[in-house]
């Protein structure tokens, strides 16, 4: 795996199968935080 030392090192502590959900739960949080910031 060739991901960022602070990413991988986040990944490691959550279980295989919960990848997956982090992973989109991350993706919305930053679209939201994303959309926020352009309202103002």
């Amino acid at each position: 795996r060739e991901r960022p030392y602070l990413i991988s090192n986040i990944w490691d502590f959550r279980p295989k199968r919960y990848e997956y959900l982090s992973s989109i739960f991350l993706l919305t949080g930053y679209c939201y935080m994303f959309l926020a910031i352009n309202r103002h």
